[in-house]
Order: structure tokens, then C-alpha cells, then sequence
């Protein structure tokens, strides 16, 4: 598992902006962690949140994660603005992505092997796509 940073009110202006590659949202009554914002850079950094424990990270998650604000997200539905996609993760948990990362997240995605499911792989898939990208650029 790579390290992850836990952003909080006293800590997050060392981080932002986040360049967001793409961001999982727990609805408070979600199987799992419930409130949790889990956060994956394009420098392939991993953030984490929750805004229910943390009443206090509510007051900048607009600073922090803005796209969170330009999309709609409903059970089993979510809206997202123009250069982002969604898929929905289950059970109340949401994953929003950016679109240039659509067609390689599908690929890898979709040859996920028998009991693995994406709720489970989302973060290694992104992170291998950004790893390939880096790869191909140097």
C-alpha cells in the first residue's frame, strides 16, 4: 500500500492545490468507512479524509477537493462536470475520475481478475496508469 497523508484543517494548506488524477467519496451511510475521501494525485500521491470523524475538515474540503462541489452524487447515479467520469463503486461509495485516464482505468478495469472488485483495485489501477504516463514522458 503506498503511504497516504491524512489532510486535516491544520495541515492541508502544505498540500493544495491537489492536482486530483481522481477521488473516491463514501456516503455517510456507505459499507466501508463512511465520510472517507480518499484522494489520488497525477504525481500519484495518496490523500485521505473523512468528514464525518472530522467535523473541522469540512470547512476547507471545498479548498482541498473542489471538483467534489461541481458534481452531483446520488445513490447509484452521479453527475460529474466536463473533463471528469464516474463510476459508482457500490454500496455507497463513489469514484470520480479524470476523463483523459477513461479509457486506460476502463481496460484495466475490466480484466480484473474473478473476485476482485473495483472498490478494492481503484487505487492501483490509477496509480499504474500514472506510473506508465510518467514512463512514457521521461
Amino acid at each position: 500500500m503506498k503511504n497516504v497523508i491524512e489532510l486535516s484543517k491544520a495541515n492541508y494548506k502544505k498540500y493544495i492545490p491537489i492536482d486530483i488524477a481522481a477521488i473516491s467519496l463514501a456516503e455517510p451511510g456507505a459499507m466501508g468507512e463512511r465520510g472517507g475521501i480518499i484522494i489520488m494525485s497525477t504525481k500519484n500521491e495518496l490523500f485521505h479524509l473523512n468528514y464525518i470523524r472530522d467535523k473541522d475538515i469540512n470547512d476547507v474540503l471545498d479548498l482541498i477537493c473542489p471538483i467534489l462541489f461541481e458534481c452531483e452524487i446520488l445513490l447509484f447515479a452521479e453527475k460529474t462536470p466536463p473533463g471528469w467520469f464516474s463510476k459508482y463503486l457500490g454500496f455507497g461509495n463513489h469514484l470520480i475520475v479524470r476523463e483523459y485516464l477513461q479509457c486506460q482505468f476502463d481496460e484495466k478495469a475490466n480484466k480484473l481478475e474473478d473476485g476482485k472488485i473495483l472498490y478494492n483495485e481503484w487505487i492501483n489501477i490509477i496509480s499504474s496508469i500514472i506510473e506508465e504516463k510518467s514512463n512514457a514522458n521521461t
